[in-house]
């Protein structure tokens, strides 16, 4: 078998071809492989003239319909192989010897070679909070390598825009943002702030509410335990002077005993209200 390949950088690919020796024999089946796994197979079938001037420089093969061009398929990749260490690549045709071999330096140059991993797997978007109740601050933090990403921001159902960086560290792996919320198209109500891949995938959103806040549950049940206590007030105060002593004690047990329930109640809404503090 005549075969031969090399990396084309450019356009983060690799490149080859790979002529069968035997005369029953169409095309060539190449193996691609990373430290011995195999991750994806190929028919070198593709014609020679298209590939040219990424292919200058090997010797010309015999056969035109021989060559391939590829990229790493990402879904085959496994965590390990994304750990940032240095990976042999290897070409192979099932059952002999590699004809081509490369190392690749960690997970840049791997990821500059596959057919692309998501986003949410590249990059974490991370949300500090508004200044000036104005701007939306955060930051981008690179999981596999530095570069700026091309993002997107969308507020509510408006049109997406660019995501600017406002600056960036000086190994290239953080950076961050502001989005400025003036004309922004903010609604009385709910609002949401999208950030997006490119292609319009959500990474990560932030809600904000404008105007007085909806009572939630907490809220009802204050609402409730203030309502209580005011009758129990009201009870205990405007009791009846002519009331028989059996009577008048009678109430004035029932009013402690419910003190003692709201009392109770209220420490309960303590507790939740300090563990739901502590998970903020």
């Amino acid at each position: 078998m005549t075969a031969a390949a090399r990396i084309d950088w450019g356009q983060g690919r690799i490149v080859g071809y790979a002529v069968p020796t035997q005369a029953d024999q169409a095309h060539v089946l190449v193996e691609v492989c990373l430290d011995g796994l195999c991750v994806l197979s190929v028919v070198a079938d593709q014609p020679l003239l298209p590939l040219q001037p990424a292919l200058a420089g090997l010797p010309w093969p015999p056969r035109e319909d021989t060559a391939f061009a590829l990229r790493l398929p990402t879904a085959r990749l496994l965590p390990g192989m994304l750990s940032g260490q240095p990976l042999q690549l290897t070409l192979r045709q099932m059952g002999e010897a590699p004809f081509f071999e490369a190392a690749l330096d960690g997970t840049p140059q791997l990821l500059q070679l596959s057919d692309g991993l998501p986003l949410d797997q590249r990059h974490t978007v991370r949300f500090s909070g508004l200044a000036d109740g104005t701007v939306l601050r955060g930051d981008i933090v690179n999981r596999h390598g530095p570069g700026a990403p091309a993002l997107l921001v969308r507020v509510n159902d408006a049109a997406p825009s660019a995501l600017a960086l406002l600056s960036s560290t000086a190994d290239g792996l953080t950076h961050t943002f502001e989005i400025p919320l003036a004309q922004a198209g903010l609604v009385e109500g709910h609002n949401q702030v999208q950030v997006l891949t490119a292609e319009g995938q959500p990474l990560v959103s932030y809600p904000l509410h404008i105007g007085p806040a909806s009572v939630g549950e907490t809220e009802r049940r204050v609402a409730a335990l203030e309502a209580q206590v005011a009758f129990l007030k009201h009870l205990l105060l405007a009791q009846d002077g002519g009331q028989a002593g059996q009577m008048a004690q009678l109430k004035a047990d029932l009013v402690r005993l419910c003190t003692d329930m709201l009392a109770l109640q209220r420490a309960n809404l303590e507790r939740e209200w300090a563990a739901a503090r502590r998970v903020e």
